[in-house]
């Protein structure tokens, strides 16, 4: 198997493990058409190899993906303005043959999730976006109030999401909904009145108390304090003896 060449991607294989990580940490990973070709490359490179079982996505700095580049959005807008009328089309198009590629791959894909996720674009728009376009901050806004407020009601009559007991239904969302209503990321907690959101409040603090996801939000820390920075985990004494403030 030949890998491509990519300027967007770090890529590493270890054994039948393909890790792929989205390398553009200072726009918070956005996704660019340069990355989402280079993305579709390396699927098409390893579709066909039975030596890689599983691919592992990921992204660098601390954030996965703060959705689309704004940048291919504005020159998709000045193709257009020059008779390209298919220009956002096109991009888009390129964007869902990507997603899926990826939903077709033969290998288990396996994405990590922190930081800049939630939303679909939201975080990018409010918060990244080296300009503010007023539309996209409200459509964006509208939608993640919307998802806040379905979560709400439900955690109104369940203690998680499954009922009283912890599943992976909680484990799954509670990276994105917990850090944004404790305004981890985005510092848009005020923005969207999370304090109206009791009920999503009391469960994201009741899952952060939890000392199993506690230990998990310090491993591959790379910002914060010290004392929560956990770079590698290879044994369960690292959590005490080889955090960043140890070193």
């Amino acid at each position: 198997m030949t890998l491509p060449s990519t300027d967007t991607l770090q890529i590493n294989q270890d054994g039948p493990v393909l890790h792929i990580t989205l390398n553009r940490p200072d726009s918070r990973n956005a996704m660019s058409l340069t990355m989402v070709n280079e993305l579709m490359a390396v699927f098409a490179a390893v579709e066909n190899d039975a030596d890689v079982r599983a691919i592992v996505l990921r992204g660098a700095g601390g954030h996965f993906c703060a959705g689309g580049d704004i940048k291919d959005m504005a020159g998709a807008r000045q193709q257009a303005a020059s008779g390209d009328s298919d220009a956002f089309e096109k991009l888009n198009r390129r964007f869902g043959e990507m997603i899926t590629a990826a939903n077709h791959q033969p290998q288990v894909l396996i994405t990590v999730l922190e930081g800049a996720v939630l939303g679909g674009g939201f975080g990018h728009f409010y918060a990244y976006a080296p300009e503010k376009y007023q539309y996209p901050i409200d459509r964006y806004t509208m939608e993640v109030k919307r998802q806040l407020d379905v979560l709400d009601r439900h955690l109104a009559d369940n203690r998680f999401m499954a009922g009283d007991e912890y599943t992976i239904a909680d484990i799954a969302i509670h990276p994105w909904y917990g850090a944004l209503v404790k305004n981890r990321v985005y510092e848009a907690a005020e923005f969207l009145e999370a304090h109206t959101y009791t009920n999503v409040l009391r469960w994201t603090e009741e899952i952060d108390a939890r000392p199993a996801v506690q230990r998990g939000r310090m491993v591959n820390r790379t910002w914060g304090e010290p004392n929560e920075q956990l770079h590698e985990r290879h044994d369960a004494s690292d959590f005490t003896e080889k955090t960043e403030d140890k070193r």
